[in-house]
Order: structure tokens, then sequence, then C-alpha cells
């Protein structure tokens, strides 16, 4: 079955029988109003569409798959709506132009990097309904500055802000449990991190290379800091934790035990 989007000039782009767009479809579309019956994107179904600038979803909405609108460089507004319950991995991939999104509050799932790449992405707002951040999520994301994290938030994935070059602060949930490998590597604003209890593990080179990160809380549910994780941090001057710890943290981290002190 055919199904007709239309384009800002009206010129419809017709979906061939396997629902993709065809080349030349993809080249000159520039704006996507889908059916009110529609549930789902479909994989890769606007991969690619290198014009398109705005989409309107199905206030039936559930699912957002891998890949629909990857490399729609182009792409500066979308509504999500609140029936969206899963967004799979990729589904953003390097919507360059992409500035802002808000989520809905009943989502609950966003895959391996949805946002990796969308280097205009300013700020985001994830919903309590959010329990991991997967891998690479938010990587890339060079003009990401503001990010309110869930407050059910238990992990925190691989490279998930990993490149995030304008992000100065962020506030880490209570719920936390582990932050994963290069997590917030090479965030070069970040200036000082408190670790909330809680936290048991901090993955390899998790704040590797935060260049203007000076401060550090560390709280006494840490376990493992993996190798690397505070490498390349040349401003860091403190690295703060509980008096009774203190001997125990510079045996974890012995490159940094200078700087380890009683809060």
């Amino acid at each position: 079955m055919e199904g007709k989007f239309f384009s800002k000039n009206q010129a419809m782009a017709t979906k061939k029988s396997n629902n993709l767009l065809s080349l030349e479809d993809k080249q000159k579309l520039t704006k996507v109003v889908a059916k009110r019956s529609s549930k789902k994107v479909i994989d890769n179904e606007y991969f690619g569409c290198i014009a398109l600038e705005n989409v309107t979803l199905s206030p039936q909405t559930v699912e957002i798959g891998q890949n629909a609108f990857a490399w729609c460089v182009a792409l500066n507004e979308i509504a999500l709506p609140e029936s969206i319950k899963k967004i799979d991995s990729y589904a953003f991939l390097r919507c360059q132009s992409l500035k802002t999104i808000s989520l809905p509050v009943a989502l609950e799932s966003l895959g391996v990097g949805v946002f990796l790449g969308c280097k205009s992405l300013e700020n985001v707002v994830l919903p309590d309904s959010i329990s991991e951040l997967h891998d690479s999520l938010f990587a890339e994301c060079t003009s990401l500055a503001q990010v309110t994290l869930p407050q059910s938030l238990h992990h925190i994935g691989n490279s998930a802000f990993a490149f995030c070059k304008s992000l100065a602060h962020i506030e880490l949930p209570r719920t936390l449990r582990t932050i994963g490998f290069c997590a917030f590597e090479k965030c070069t604003s970040l200036t000082s991190i408190t670790i909330p209890s809680g936290v048991t593990a901090i993955g390899l080179w998790a704040f590797a290379n935060c260049e203007q990160l000076h401060s550090v809380t560390l709280p006494s549910t840490i376990e493992t800091i993996h190798e690397g994780a505070f490498e390349g941090c040349s401003a860091l001057k403190e690295i703060l934790v509980e008096k009774r710890d203190v001997e125990r943290f510079k045996q974890m981290l012995p490159h940094q035990a200078s700087i380890i002190r009683s809060r």
C-alpha cells in the first residue's frame, strides 16, 4: 500500500511497496505530515532525506524505528506526540540542524546513539520514565549545554555524553548506580562534578580529557574506579571524599593521590 507525504511545494513523495522512499524522493522531500492512523515510523524510513526540515507525526505514533531520521541534516523541527513509548537506536543520528526536542513524559526507551552527532542540539529534558541512558545517546552533541536527567536513572552508558563540549554542568540523580566507559569523555567545559551517594562504579576513561574539570566529589559507596577515569584532566585540583575514605581512594586513584582530601 502506498502512503503520500507532502513537501512544502505540495509535490508528493510516494513511498514504494517496501515503505521506503526512493533516492530521488529523499533528495527533494522537505516536509512530512504522517497519516493520522500511523503508529510507527519504520526503520530507515526517512534515512538520508537531506532536504527534510519539518516533521509532524501521527498522534497515535508509539514507536520511532532504528535510523528512521538518520542523516536528515536539515531537520530543525519535529513534534513528538505524547503517545510515543520507544525511540530506537540512531533514530536521529547526525540530524545536525536539530536545536531542540521535547520528549514525551511517558517515553520508556531511548536506544543506542539516538541523538549521536546532533551538533546543534542545545538542551534536553529527559522524562522520569527513563531509567537507563544507552551508549552514545548524546555523544558529539557539541552544542548541548543543558541536560535534565530523570530522577529514576540508574545507569549512564558508555560514551553517553562524550564530546559534549558545551556541557559545563550536570546534576546527577540520587538513583544513579553506575557510570559507563567514556561517559563524559572530552566534555571540555565541565568544571565540577558531584557523584551522588549510591554510585558504585565509574567506568574506564569516564571523565578523561575534561580539560576544565577542577573539582570532583566522590561518595563512600564507590567500589570501583576503572583506569584513566580522570586521565587528562589537567585542571583538576581536588577530589573530595569522606575523611574515613581518603586512604582507600588514594589506592584507587594513585595518579591523583596528591589531590585527594576530606570534605
